[in-house]
């Protein structure tokens, strides 16, 4: 959006803070609850590269489970779904639905904008993480008083026809 003129200056410079946020609180937060503990973090992965659901898929597929994410949990920045409607996305974002083709199950309320967006590439994303359910919560706060944000996006399921559920 930066590159067609579509986005402000001040836009761009929050998007670009977001993007150069350190994780090193959010690893903080992860070894506070535990980590490869029963009730702690079970997976981890950057969301670089091929958005949250290449990565996502690479989380399912290596536990072989299913990962159903809740569109509208989904956090996005200011700007995006309304970007995606107007078709402004990367290059990588065909790529990554190709490379998803046949693996994941995209449920008839995701608007095409949603879909868009979540299948695009991000150039620094957040963090992915799996964590217990009964701990889900106390990371929430130990990531919060880090100063990282947080957003419950979906579960695990039990491995079914698809690695990928977007609901």
């Amino acid at each position: 959006a930066y590159r067609k003129g579509a986005i402000s200056t001040q836009d761009m410079r929050r998007a670009t803070e977001q993007m150069a946020q350190l994780n090193k609180g959010a690893g903080e937060a992860m070894s506070a609850v535990g980590i490869n503990e029963p009730r702690g973090v079970h997976a981890a992965t950057d969301i670089t590269g091929y958005g949250l659901l290449g990565h996502g898929r690479n989380i399912a597929e290596a536990s072989r489970v299913t990962l159903a994410f809740r569109v509208e949990k989904i956090p996005f920045f200011e700007g995006a779904l309304a970007f995606a409607e107007q078709k402004i996305n990367s290059g990588a974002m065909k790529q990554n639905e190709d490379l998803l083709a046949g693996q994941i199950e995209v449920g008839a309320g995701v608007t095409e904008a949603q879909r868009r967006a979540i299948f695009d590439a991000e150039t620094s994303g957040g963090l992915l993480i799996s964590v217990a359910a009964e701990s889900a919560g106390r990371l929430k706060q130990e990531l919060e008083k880090r100063g990282a944000g947080a957003a419950e996006v979906g579960v695990v399921e039990a491995r079914g026809k698809f690695m990928l559920r977007l609901v």
